[in-house]
């Protein structure tokens, strides 16, 4: 008798099962949500914090509801994403590949650990009111753990042919879920800043013009510094911002502004994405460089500020896509990318030359389709020879002397202040390069980018020659009509470098798509990871996006405080215009150079397909960030052996002082001791033994000087050495120098200038070891 073969026991179905698991995440949450809430009515949790990092720049109250409101909600969304692509993603693949996927999820559950850990840390530190740092880090951690499993698991199988709308679909959901959760922090870490508050008050007013009421919170709650009318002011220049605002402002305030603008930056990504595709990249370059961006700091700072960055992110993104897709239908595409460059001309008057580009790449890709590729090769010869030619008068005109009017009829004396050639060159690279408002230094992998164009031709000629001509159009009209204000002012950093950010993500893909070896890929993943840890840095003291012209990162500052290393030497500023500072960027650029010279060496044997799969390789990602470690304390160390030469006085610690500076960096900075007992310190190299120091600074005098005034007395002392005292006279010129000699054993020491007697203000510049 033959032996019955019994069928398969069944088992149930993967998507009952991803259901079930996403009702008990989410009620794990609920009854975690509800434990807190009942604990912060019993145990009076304080509402806001009284002491750390924090207690300065955050909301005045509402911080228990974050505890148990808006950070459940949160990793609740989080939750839903990740289960939301496992469904996008089961009907796409074979019945094998779904069930090898659906029963590894152990670690779907980890995030949901910092609920409750943000309990522990608020409760243990309640009475004192410091637990809210303890408590975001735990919750920008989950955020994040959740983000990694959405990542995982489109590199597990966005490449797969059956599944085209995954990648791009799914990276824009993942990335908004992350970004929206980071909006519920920003809204309480920090406050309104600058034109920020600007842009809400004008959606405001347009919700008065039309007879509606908004559902948000008064002004106290998004702006918590010292009120001034001139924050009122109407913003001409964005007409069509408020309009985008406006849904957003209505529903929820400044939290709905921001998740609007997160909405905006995750829809970037996904264009990328696809573009990336149409360009033919593999699956997972497109997915490691979409990721690399949707982690640096200025497009996450950009989702996360009210400002119109994110919205040039979209429309460059948005025509990039389309210039690079290949439908039948191409007219419809490029009608799309002319009314994407109205929109973002309207979003923003300072986009419009970006946009007026999109319109002429779109006349460009027209002509090409339409058979006219001769006249289009042609038209960008002379354009790029007439380019040549105004420049070649401009140097001419600025060195020789000569005075045709090119220059001045360039710069339109917008700052009512005569063009000055050698600072307007100078604010293209401090817009990349400055350790403060550079670009580069907040993303160090974008770097790849300038690398990586060299290759791109490879893949794509019409998408090298669009961004090519994008570029061209953002970067010219900066130099020459916002060389003084090049810093983009007190905002996050590279904000007039954002569109920039789509150009650089798709430049820097030859790279990733074609890593030459090992020690490449290892560079490459200490890259990403180092922009990657930045960027959370930076999310969880939002507070340090904001800089003043000091010439010192925040990072840098309190990374040198903890390794007592002034690591910020070793990195170019351009702020003061100090030549000394701004030629750190030299060996920086070398650096560049000798990379990209390794990549070409390396690169020419590689094929195209060989080591992508390879290059997010745990293994490469922790070589990389083992280098990075190994480079940072090289560095320290020789921070903290190399003798200090200058010390600008506005990067001074102080009490009792202010920093007196203009908008513009062409404009001295320096730092005014109000009052006796007024002191300033800051700590440095000293060299060892005695030196001699030149002060160079001045008591500042109202008016004429009289003849006897008394003049203004410091004292300048070395931690464990000698101190002096110098008598400034009151003067009203330009700083003048005063030497004396100080002596002291070598080391990282503390210098401290003291207000010792006087009637005016002492204004200080800077101060020269020798």
């Amino acid at each position: 008798m033959g032996c019955v073969k019994m069928p398969p026991m069944q088992t149930s179905h993967p998507q009952k099962r991803l259901w079930g698991r996403l009702s008990g995440k989410l009620a794990a949450l609920a009854g975690c949500a509800f434990l807190l809430w009942l604990a912060c009515r019993w145990l009076d949790l304080p509402d806001r914090p009284q002491g750390g990092l924090l207690a300065m720049v955050c909301a005045p109250q509402g911080w228990r509801r974050f505890l148990w409101l808006w950070a459940p909600l949160g990793l609740a969304m989080g939750s839903a994403a990740w289960a939301v692509l496992n469904l996008w993603a089961l009907p796409s693949l074979e019945h094998g590949a779904a069930q090898h996927s659906t029963p590894h999820r152990s670690w779907d559950w980890l995030p949901l650990s910092a609920l409750p850990l943000m309990g522990i840390c608020a409760f243990l530190d309640g009475p004192s009111g410091q637990w809210a740092l303890a408590a975001g880090g735990a919750y920008l951690a989950g955020l994040s753990l959740q983000l990694l499993l959405c990542c995982r698991l489109l590199w597990r199988h966005g490449q797969e042919p059956a599944a085209p709308r995954l990648l791009q679909g799914g990276t824009c959901l993942a990335f908004f879920a992350f970004f929206a959760g980071l909006a519920f922090w920003t809204c309480l870490a920090v406050s309104t800043a600058g034109d920020e508050t600007r842009y809400i008050l004008e959606a405001e007013r347009l919700l008065q013009s039309l007879g509606l009421t908004a559902n948000h919170s008064p002004r106290q709650e998004y702006y918590w510094g010292c009120w001034s009318d001139a924050l009122a002011w109407g913003l001409a220049n964005s007409p069509l911002m408020k309009w985008l605002l406006l849904p957003g402002v209505v529903l929820g305030g400044r939290l709905g502004a921001l998740l609007t603008l997160s909405l905006a930056s995750a829809l970037s990504l996904g264009l990328l994405a696809s573009a990336a595709r149409q360009m033919g990249f593999s699956a997972r370059a497109a997915l490691l460089g979409v990721w690399a961006l949707g982690g640096s700091a200025p497009l996450v700072q950009a989702s996360q500020h009210i400002y119109p960055s994110a919205l040039g992110v979209l429309g460059v993104s948005w025509g990039l896509w389309l210039l690079c897709r290949r439908t039948p239908d191409w007219r419809r595409n490029l009608l799309g990318v002319v009314l994407g460059g109205a929109a973002i001309s309207l979003v923003k008057y300072r986009l419009a030359t970006v946009g007026l580009g999109l319109m002429a790449s779109a006349l460009a890709q027209w002509l090409l389709n339409a058979g006219w590729g001769r006249l289009v090769k042609w038209a960008a010869r002379l354009m790029a020879a007439a380019l040549a030619a105004l420049l070649a008068l401009i140097v001419l005109e600025a060195l020789a002397g000569w005075d045709w009017g090119v220059w001045r009829s360039l710069s339109l004396y917008r700052w009512n202040r005569a063009p000055e050639w050698d600072l307007m060159l100078a604010s293209l690279p401090a817009m990349f390069l400055d350790q403060q408002f550079g670009l580069l230094p907040l993303a160090p992998w974008l770097a790849m980018g300038f690398i990586g164009v060299f290759f791109l031709r490879r893949w794509s000629r019409e998408a090298l020659g669009h961004t090519l001509w994008l570029c061209v159009c953002l970067l010219l009209p900066l130099v020459f009509y916002r060389w003084l204000q090049w810093d983009g002012g007190f905002t996050p950093p590279a904000r007039f470098l954002s569109p920039l950010l789509p150009v650089l993500a798709l430049w820097a893909l030859p790279v990733l798509e074609r890593p030459a070896g090992k020690a490449w890929r290892a560079l490459c993943g200490g890259l990403l990871g180092l922009t990657w840890l930045g960027s959370l840095a930076l999310a969880l003291f939002p507070q340090w996006r904001y800089h003043r012209m000091t010439g010192v990162n925040n990072l840098l500052a309190w990374l040198g405080d903890i390794m007592q290393a002034p690591l910020y030497r070793f990195f170019p500023a351009f702020s003061e215009g100090f030549p000394p500072d701004m030629l750190v960027a030299l060996p920086w650029l070398a650096l560049l150079a000798l990379t990209g010279f390794w990549f070409w060496r390396r690169g020419r044997a590689e094929t195209v397909s060989n080591g992508t799969a390879a290059l997010l390789d745990r293994r490469d990602w922790l070589k990389g960030l083992a280098c990075l470690a190994l480079g940072l304390a090289l560095l320290a160390g020789l921070a903290r052996f190399t003798p200090s030469a200058a010390l600008e006085a506005e990067s001074f610690q102080r009490q009792g002082s202010t920093v007196l500076h203009g908008d513009y960096y062409v404009q001295n900075k320096l730092l005014l001791l109000n009052r006796p007992e007024a002191r300033a310190w800051t700590w440095l190299v000293w060299p060892g033994g005695q030196r001699e120091v030149v002060l160079e600074g001045y008591a500042v005098s109202g008016g004429k000087p009289a003849p006897d005034a008394p003049p203004v007395v410091v004292n300048i002392s070395l931690q464990g050495g000698g101190e002096a005292q110098l008598a400034l006279r009151p003067l009203t010129d330009w700083p003048e120098p005063h030497a004396f000699r100080l002596s002291g054993p070598a080391g990282y020491r503390q210098i401290t200038i003291t207000y010792v007697s006087g009637r005016h203000q002492l204004a200080l510049d800077r101060l020269l070891i020798r």
